[in-house]
């Protein structure tokens, strides 16, 4: 109700237009009849509120994004052939990294997208990474409190994953799990933007420390990506 009114107050003039054309063009050429068949006239006008109505639902939903959230063992069962991780000054935790190429052993590319001040923990990651057989691909952010060259630095190293090893978008994903704030927002959003999956790695936490083997892939789709 709410969204019908809200059109209806957004779109009067117009609405107003086409009600006159209609009686116009349909009502006053078929009154006589119409006046004989009082139930086709209740019936037309039901067909008329319907109509809006679907027309209504449709334009929200062509206009609006859903990012709808899958269950946490989700993620995890999703074949992958590139990961990029988002890095944080001291985010590396082995715990984690192992977790995730663990459950998405498809993976044969590793992005690291890390800050200036993050250089050591990349290091860190890419040494592991290198271990476990992977390639790596680095990408540093210029300036990690600017959204905008998170954006650009993020698009970047996506593209640059996806062009030199020919992957479809589906098979590439974006892990949030040690991103800043204001990280994980402009990765999820550039992101998004590329039709790429992004998922966070949750994990049960003791004396201020994770647990291992309690972790779990929370998975957000793009809202781009065809399925």
């Amino acid at each position: 109700m709410r969204r019908l009114q809200a059109f209806l107050r957004s779109r009067a003039l117009e609405i107003v237009l086409m009600y006159g054309a209609f009686q116009f063009l349909v009502i006053l050429p078929a009154a006589n009849w119409l006046s004989r068949h009082p139930l086709i006239s209740v019936l037309i006008g039901f067909a008329l509120i319907a109509t809006v109505t679907v027309v209504i639902e449709w334009r929200e939903r062509s206009r609006g994004r859903t990012y709808p959230f899958i269950a946490d063992s989700e993620a995890f069962g999703v074949a992958r052939k590139a990961i990029v991780f988002v890095i944080s000054p001291g985010s590396f935790e082995n715990s984690v990294i192992k977790a995730v190429l663990d459950h998405q052993p498809t993976a044969v590319v590793i992005g690291l997208l890390q800050t200036s001040g993050s250089v050591e923990s990349g290091d860190e990651y890419e040494r592991r990474v290198l271990a476990m057989g992977k390639e790596v691909v680095r990408e540093t952010v210029g300036d990690e409190t600017s959204i905008r060259f998170l954006h650009e630095s993020t698009t970047t190293l996506l593209d640059t994953i996806m062009t030199r090893h020919r992957l479809a978008r589906g098979e590439v994903v974006v892990d949030l799990t040690h991103g800043t704030k204001i990280m994980s927002v402009a990765v999820f959003m550039a992101a998004d933007d590329a039709g790429v999956d992004a998922q966070y790695v949750h994990s049960e936490f003791h004396d201020g420390g994770r647990l291992g083997g309690t972790e779990r892939g929370l998975l957000l789709r793009s809202s781009r990506l065809e399925r």
